[in-house]
């Protein structure tokens, strides 16, 4: 079983670029929106981001911003599928 706050996380972190669909957000936005989740572990983000990537919930790219390169997620549509409650997995929960 899943720990319960992964996820709570990770749906937090779905729910954010869901949010933003159809524009990605940088790593460092997700990070600011949701820091107080991962105040006690903050590699537990990097890790609930892999989960989401690994699943295809998720995709990742680095992007040049005024000449700096960044990670920025995008949500696919499975990942929408799961903040919309169509499908759901064991490992991502979605507030309601």
């Amino acid at each position: 079983m899943s720990d319960p706050i992964a996820r709570v996380r990770r749906g937090m972190l779905l729910a954010a670029l869901n949010a933003q669909y159809p524009h990605p957000l940088t790593e460092l936005a997700l990070e600011l929106q949701t820091r107080a989740f991962y105040a006690g572990d903050p590699r537990a983000m990097v890790r609930d981001l892999a989960y989401l990537v690994e699943s295809g919930y998720l995709t990742r790219a680095a992007e040049k911003l005024g000449g700096r390169e960044f990670a920025t997620y995008k949500i696919t549509p499975t990942g929408i599928d799961i903040c919309e409650g169509s499908t759901t997995d064991p490992g991502i929960e979605i507030g309601g």
